[in-house]
Parts: structure tokens; sequence; C-alpha cells
């Protein structure tokens, strides 16, 4: 999500200079594979989160929930 945030978001939005990742040159998932598939690979890992999380109930909603959270920031 902070890779897709760097992308898209204004620096006062970031708190933070953006796009300062591809001014490094830096290997992010972005740039190794494009923004799309950093989206949808983003939120398949919010669903393994999910998935890994199921057998503890409502004692991990707290987790999913910043898993969600971390996820939509990049929305």
């Amino acid at each position: 999500a902070d890779d897709l945030l760097d992308v898209t978001a204004s620096s006062g939005a970031l708190g933070k200079t953006a796009g300062k990742d591809v001014k490094a040159g830096k290997k992010t998932h972005i740039a190794l594979y494009g923004e799309s598939w950093a989206r949808d690979h983003l939120q398949k890992l919010v669903g393994r989160a999910d998935d890994a999380l199921r057998p503890f109930g409502e004692k991990a909603d707290i987790l999913r929930a910043a898993a969600r959270f971390a996820a939509e920031r990049a929305y």
C-alpha cells in the first residue's frame, strides 16, 4: 500500500514527499509489475490475511481491520 501511495497520493496527503521511490529508482512492486498488478496483489494479500485469521474468530477482528485499513489507504 505504501508503494501505491507513493505514486498516487500528493505530498500533502502523504505527509512526506511523493514520488521518492521512482526518483530513487527503487525496485518496488509498482516499478516491476505496474500499478494494476500491485492493487490486485494487495487485495489478494488482505484475503490471505483474512483466511489465516479465520480460525481465531472474533479475537482476530482487530488484525483483520488493520490489514483492511492498510490496504484501503492506497485507494
